[in-house]
């Protein structure tokens, strides 16, 4: 056996070997930015003690860190996520507004279980409200929605157990 062969063999089993830390790593790291996301979202108080709205990253992923709401356009005026397993990139489920009509997504937000998505729409033909769709993940139906006078962003009321 010649030494550059052995060399070579070494080299390439320690690139394996950091690709595969890598790529662990980074599953990781995607489950931490999940709950860092989902945390970001918490309302903040300001030095002087008055509550700031709380904010939304545009994408919001689920607190085990296996899915990713991605806000997509999908044509006439139409902005919905779309839900895709992060590890895989697979799509696994698009939400959509109440009614057909042109509409964007406002919110969204992943139940703590991560087994479902919350996306808030807005609408003002019957006074304003805000609409907001529940979604199963994995089947992709809409099991619930809840309606809230006004046009807000804070949706984590879906998910408390008083659903107010």
């Amino acid at each position: 056996m010649d030494w550059r062969q052995v060399i070579v063999g070494i080299v390439i089993g320690a690139l394996v070997g950091i690709a595969g830390t890598f790529f662990a790593l980074q599953g990781r790291i995607s489950k931490l930015e999940g709950i860092v996301d989902q945390l970001k979202g918490s309302s903040q108080q300001t030095t002087s003690g008055e509550s700031q709205p709380k904010r939304y990253p545009a994408w919001p992923r689920s607190p085990n860190g296996k899915y990713q709401g991605v806000r997509v356009a999908l044509g006439n005026g139409d902005e919905h996520y779309q839900v895709k397993e992060i590890g895989t990139g697979r799509l696994v489920m698009t939400t959509h507004a109440q009614y057909k009509t042109p509409n964007d997504v406002k919110a969204g937000l992943f139940s703590p279980d991560s087994n479902k998505i919350a996306a808030a729409y807005h609408y003002g033909h019957e006074g304003n409200y805000t609409w907001v769709g529940v979604w199963d993940i994995e089947t992709g139906n809409l099991v619930d929605t809840k309606r809230k006078s006004g046009w807000t962003t804070d949706i984590y009321w879906v998910f408390n157990k008083e659903g107010n």
